[in-house]
């Protein structure tokens, strides 16, 4: 969720709770009573909440439904705390760009939609990082989408159709939802990786993909987050890859790319994109299991 409340009803008493969700940070969780409960063991219950969003409180009242007026039974105070994973974005995406972002992939059909968009068809799929402890060995890819605030540079592997596309598509949506100002980048479509024609490139794609691509370009750079697609088909080799690599971590806050599975062999042989790449973290995706197939099923999607 990229909730701060969380509202939900018809339980047989009230119930209200703060929890700290690892991904966006504190969460407030309300639980209403039933205002017709099942069976003459309850009462009809009910609460009223009013959000201040000037002094960021929650002011909760719950009440005991009456034979002619409802009697107040208790009044609490919680304090909302506003986290990023929830800030609306000023900056919003260009209708073109957002039709490439929502594309299945196919022509996909369903009963009960009349037209497939990607968010039908996508689960986060599951990383691997090689050189963690057993216990941390394992990531869904929600899980550091969401946090991307704390990103860094993250190199993410798989085999080829594997769905690295499609992730960095969703990532975008959701980094983008988040307050963040992510860029997608095709590596194979830049033709040179020289400063200036970085700066004219990504300016260009920023204007693609935004309905106001400068205010995005010249935004302060922790907000920016480069998705960087097919890393290991950029012209020039392995320069070429150091010099991109080079440029982004100086223009952007956080860095994702991704690259075929094969591309871990190859920086080996080549010290210039080994050296570039040795400040990123490795992942690998893992294909999906019976779990992730069942999810997708259950989604509906199959």
């Amino acid at each position: 969720t990229h909730s701060n409340a969380i509202l939900s009803g018809h339980e047989h008493s009230s119930a209200s709770e703060e929890i700290v969700d690892t991904s966006i940070g504190n969460v407030l969780i309300f639980e209403g009573a039933a205002l017709q409960p099942h069976g003459d063991d309850f009462d009809p219950r009910f609460s009223c909440l009013l959000f201040d969003t000037d002094e960021n409180l929650v002011f909760e009242k719950r009440f005991k439904a009456g034979k002619t007026n409802p009697v107040e039974t208790e009044e609490l105070q919680h304090a909302l705390k506003i986290s990023g994973g929830c800030a609306r974005n000023s900056q919003k995406i260009s209708p073109a760009f957002i039709a490439f972002l929502s594309d299945a992939g196919g022509n996909f059909t369903h009963e009960s939609k009349p037209k497939i968009v990607a968010e039908d068809v996508f689960l986060y799929p599951e990383l691997e990082d090689v050189n963690a402890d057993p216990d941390k060995k394992y990531i869904y890819a929600d899980q550091l989408i969401n946090n991307w605030e704390a990103l860094s540079k993250t190199l993410i592997l798989g085999e080829d159709e594997s769905g690295k596309t499609f992730l960095l598509k969703r990532a975008f949506f959701d980094i983008h939802s988040q307050g963040g100002l992510p860029i997608y980048i095709k590596a194979s479509e830049l033709s040179s990786v020289g400063t200036r024609e970085l700066d004219r490139k990504i300016a260009q794609i920023a204007n693609n993909q935004y309905e106001n691509g400068d205010n995005v370009t010249y935004s302060e750079r922790i907000k920016k987050v480069a998705l960087v697609d097919d890393f290991d088909r950029i012209r020039g080799g392995s320069k070429n890859q150091a010099k991109l690599i080079e440029y982004l971590s100086e223009t952007f806050g956080a860095v994702i790319i991704t690259a075929s599975s094969r591309f871990q062999l190859n920086e080996y042989i080549d010290s210039s994109a080994s050296e570039a790449l040795s400040e990123f973290d490795t992942l690998k995706m893992r294909p999906f299991g019976h779990v992730m197939r069942h999810n997708l099923i259950k989604n509906g999607a199959c």
